[in-house]
């Protein structure tokens, strides 16, 4: 009887250093918020998310943060954005139809 290879299960768990801005930034997103992380691939942020007990924040790609998407938008949202997130004009403007609605209340935040 064979025993599974688990290398290939060791590389899908992304490395986690635990001293960097991303690290500082989740634990200091207010609860609930909406972290946005700089490209489509979520598992380090979602497992990083997991590991700081986290698990409030709604892990998303910027392509989530669209402005036509947030118009309608009249609830509260707090809103943080990764440290190495690129501000596209989409999510620039989709700072700007937060803050014309009211609703973010620290705008889109990168500490």
């Amino acid at each position: 009887m064979s025993t599974p290879n688990n290398d290939a299960s060791r590389e899908s768990i992304p490395t986690l250093r635990l001293n960097g801005k991303t690290t500082r930034q989740m634990q200091a997103a207010p609860l609930g918020a909406v972290y946005v992380w700089c490209n489509t691939r979520l598992d380090y942020p979602l497992h990083l998310a997991q590991y700081l007990g986290r698990t409030d924040l709604k892990i998303v790609s910027p392509n989530w943060v669209h402005p036509e998407k947030l118009r309608g938008y009249r609830q509260r949202i707090n809103m943080v954005v990764d440290h190495a997130t690129e501000w596209t004009p989409h999510l620039r403007e989709a700072e700007e139809v937060l803050m014309r609605n009211h609703v973010s209340t620290s705008a889109l935040s990168q500490a």
